[in-house]
């Protein structure tokens, strides 16, 4: 439901899912039914009862309420406020021969607030802040994850300025990360935050050369830092560490983006690096980094990553120089791919051109 407004707009919606499935018999196994198998091959009976024993259902339901609205022109500098808001409930059930096994649970909400900014000395951007609270609890034999009040709280800006064929973005958002567990874990709380800076540079009607770099954060999850238990959905050992740090990244790219009427080409020079980073597991700090050339022909949908390595470990971090020196040589291989690009871009132009021509020539005489 929405009501739109001369001064602004407001909507509600609201929503309600409900699943009951079952799960394939021997896909579901508790800690200490190893061997069961062996244990009772051929006494077919004794095992048909077993399994029907063990039938397992997932009985799911989830609710969710969302509020959605914005109002117009609230002050002189703003073009618009924005916000919205979500509040959902969620509870799955593993039903054993029909008595409860495991109750996973899920309460929270989500609430953003976004002020929209008009052009001021040349830019325009937004700036608000998000909050948010999920509280999550499991009770049963499975049960891996201890339950876990999680509170998170964050505010951001987002800016760009074009000055003739330039165009830059800069972004910034700040992060709160608060857990509270039961059963005697430690609490836990994090801050993160993340920082990018882009630019467009516009070489030629067809041609654009763009620069980016960031630095991003992450708090690591619940499962991350507390599992401790058989995960029986992925069939894997959960084990969580408690003493995990935030997880941060930092990345640059050197890219060139072509575009023709009849064809579309990105080329990009990348690298990333992993610090703190947090395995599947959660159990063990390491570093992953990843470097290449990284190209997209999007007309074929062809996409190659380049190269990627992954080494574990305490993480060491690079000097400024190193990283200098590696944008320098990334610099040098763009300008190279930007050249062929560019001599690549004025053969299309020139092929379609003549073929354009001759066309037109050929039509005449017919005429």
């Amino acid at each position: 439901m929405t009501w739109l407004g001369d001064a602004g707009y407001l909507g509600v919606a609201a929503s309600t899912y409900r699943s009951e499935y079952g799960i394939p018999p021997g896909a579901h196994v508790h800690a200490g039914d190893h061997g069961h198998g062996e244990e009772e091959h051929g006494d077919g009976d004794a095992h048909g009862q077993e399994d029907h024993a063990h039938d397992v259902r997932i009985d799911l339901r989830q609710d969710r309420l969302e509020l959605k609205g914005g109002i117009y022109a609230p002050a002189a500098f703003l073009e618009r406020i924005d916000f919205h808001g979500a509040w959902s409930d969620y509870e799955h059930v593993e039903l054993e021969g029909g008595e409860v096994g495991t109750r996973f649970t899920s309460s929270g909400y989500d609430a953003r607030v976004q002020a929209v900014q008009k052009e001021l000395g040349g830019w325009r951007g937004a700036f608000g802040l998000q909050s948010g609270r999920v509280d999550f609890g499991a009770v049963g034999a499975e049960a891996f994850v201890p339950a876990t009040l999680t509170r998170s709280h964050g505010l951001f800006v987002l800016q760009e300025k074009s000055a003739g064929p330039l165009k830059m973005e800069f972004g910034a958002r700040h992060d709160r990360v608060e857990l509270e567990p039961e059963g005697g874990k430690p609490r836990r709380s994090f801050g993160a935050t993340s920082l990018s800076a882009s630019a467009i540079w516009k070489l030629a009607p067809s041609l654009d050369l763009r620069l980016g770099v960031d630095r991003s954060e992450r708090a690591p999850t619940q499962e991350e830092l507390y599992a401790g238990g058989l995960h029986v959905a992925t069939a894997s050992l959960e084990v969580g560490d408690a003493g995990l740090d935030t997880e941060s990244a930092l990345r640059g790219e050197i890219g060139l983006h072509a575009h023709h009427e009849r064809f579309d080409l990105e080329l990009s020079v990348y690298r990333s690096r992993f610090d703190e980073f947090t395995p599947r597991s959660g159990s063990t700090a390491a570093r992953r980094r990843s470097a290449g050339l990284g190209h997209r022909l999007l007309g074929h949908g062809l996409l190659h990553d380049g190269l990627l390595g992954r080494r574990r470990g305490r993480t060491r971090r690079g000097t400024g120089a190193t990283m200098a020196a590696r944008v320098a040589v990334a610099g040098v291989v763009a300008l190279a791919l930007g050249g062929l690009a560019v001599t690549l871009a004025h053969s299309f132009n020139s092929l379609i051109s003549n073929n354009l021509d001759g066309a037109r020539r050929a039509t005449g005489r017919q005429a």
